[in-house]
């Protein structure tokens, strides 16, 4: 692996790694921190949130390109001062969480050959900036390259291990869920 290859690698890694998308950081070597729940309440909890739908693009981070983010206003009808935005997993068949699904939302079927941009603009004129009442729940996953993962396996472009958080919307609290 020549040096320029290894640089750009490392630096790559590095700004990836400096991004924080609701991502609580939290080293394995020192993992002795307690994950606190970005909704300040305890993971698994279904609350009522009242969220927007916010485009990955407008994020201008690569790892959010063509997916589609929840920005929580209200947590049980109290409004929030800080700016929450979190990725999720649709359940309730109403919110695809990236272009792709979305189109398959709309159309009832994958597109053949991706999705255009004159496409993706069209899609998402209708689904990005509202807003919807959704019962949902945070949970989350573990990420990322562990300590002395280098002493075993080659440089990866990734970030350190770390905690991600990730809403799970179960429900459009104003329409029934999709498998009734």
């Amino acid at each position: 692996m020549d040096k320029r290859h290894l640089i750009l690698t490392t630096l790559a890694a590095l700004i990836f790694s400096c991004s924080s998308l609701q991502t609580k950081k939290h080293r394995s070597k020192a993992f002795k921190y307690k994950l606190t729940p970005e909704l300040n309440r305890p993971y698994g909890t279904i609350t009522n949130l009242q969220i927007v739908i916010i485009d990955g693009d407008s994020l201008r981070m690569k790892e959010t390109q063509s997916k589609f983010y929840a920005r929580v206003k209200k947590i049980d009808d109290k409004v929030i001062a800080d700016t929450l935005i979190i990725s999720f997993d649709d359940r309730s068949g109403y919110f695809p969480e990236d272009v792709t699904n979305l189109y398959w939302h709309i159309y009832d079927h994958r597109p053949e050959h991706g999705v255009s941009m004159d496409t993706t603009k069209i899609l998402k004129k209708d689904y990005v900036g509202k807003t919807f009442n959704v019962a949902a729940y945070e949970s989350g996953f573990f990420w990322g390259m562990p300590d002395n993962y280098t002493n075993y396996a080659g440089i990866r472009a990734e970030p350190s291990f770390h905690f991600r958080s990730i809403l799970v919307i179960v429900a459009d609290i104003n329409r029934p869920n999709k498998d009734e």
